[in-house]
């Protein structure tokens, strides 16, 4: 390729008696460096905020403690770490082709709208499945101490799949800069709570201060600061974010009273009801996804085996 560039230039020079010269659009330079040092200070951010943790469990309990800590962290954020890969791919190229603020509002809320809806059960229900029985039976009790963290690393999965919608959507429209200012000013807060959670809680403490730094407070000042910057409503987005948790808040407390068999029964059950109550046109939604998946099993159960 190389090859064919230089002989492409040289013959050019040659027949048409011009100098070609190398030069860079001084708006293009601009451009590419903006985007690049957003990018670099957001990744910076995030590798903060995402190891910190572990570090301070690490330094300050010590790595039997960071072993459990670690292996709850894991297993907690395997979800959302495929679903936000899958998501970010597929966002960022449909945001990158809306060229109107207005649609792109739209279309990431309508994105969050499902995503909350879709993984607010799906965590809920792994809180309830993932025991000391199943912890025990899959992995073996040595990982027993790992349970009392998972809760609260659910909660920060959750929000961090959320907030993915928002970073994805934001590179895409070369938005880095504002990625990277919510991700470096939440910073040092999660360091000095996470110190604070393990001197105070041990890894209890750590995971109380991933979910309500990482998770809560971050969640809100990353929209609240975007949507400022965006002119868009940052109360919509944060009602359409905390909706589905606070819907699925009492079918939980309600469900673990419950037999352990039927925990997960009774939690979706009751979620499905409160979602009918609460949020019709969400459920109207899962109605026609539970009749599509259907269909599609029929169909091929059909195809199969007559």
């Amino acid at each position: 390729m190389q090859s064919h560039w230089l002989s492409a230039n040289f013959l050019l020079r040659r027949h048409t008696n011009y100098d070609f010269r190398l030069r860079i659009d001084p708006e293009v330079r601009r451009e590419v460096l903006s985007y690049n040092l957003g990018s670099t200070g957001f990744s910076l951010g995030y590798y903060v905020n995402a190891n910190c943790d572990n570090f301070a469990v690490g330094k300050i309990l010590g790595t039997t403690s960071l072993g459990y800590y670690n292996f709850a962290y894991q297993l907690t954020m395997a979800l959302s770490v495929i679903f936000g890969q899958v998501m970010e791919q597929v966002g960022m190229s449909v945001f990158a082709q809306m060229s109107d603020d207005d649609r792109r509002e739209k279309a990431l809320a309508k994105v969050v709208e499902q995503v909350a809806f879709l993984a607010t059960p799906v965590y809920a229900l792994f809180f309830l499945v993932v025991d000391e029985q199943l912890i025990s039976f899959v992995f073996g009790a040595k990982w027993l101490p790992s349970l009392t963290v998972i809760p609260w690393l659910l909660i920060f999965a959750y929000f961090r799949l959320i907030n993915s919608q928002l970073f994805s959507m934001l590179s895409a429209i070369g938005k880095t800069g504002l990625n990277a200012r919510t991700t470096i000013a939440i910073a040092p807060i999660a360091v000095v709570a996470f110190i604070i959670g393990a001197n105070q809680g041990q890894i209890i403490g750590v995971g109380i201060a991933v979910a309500i730094v990482l998770g809560i407070i971050w969640t809100i000042y990353s929209w609240w600061s975007s949507c400022r910057v965006m002119n868009w409503s940052w109360k919509k987005f944060l009602y359409i974010i905390f909706k589905p948790p606070f819907i699925a808040l009492i079918p939980i407390l309600v469900s673990v009273n419950t037999p352990e068999l039927i925990q997960p029964i009774a939690f979706t059950i009751m979620y499905l009801i409160s979602v009918r109550i609460f949020a019709a046109k969400q459920f109207l939604n899962y109605r026609s996804l539970i009749s599509e998946l259907k269909q599609r099993l029929e169909k091929k159960w059909n195809s199969k085996y007559r």
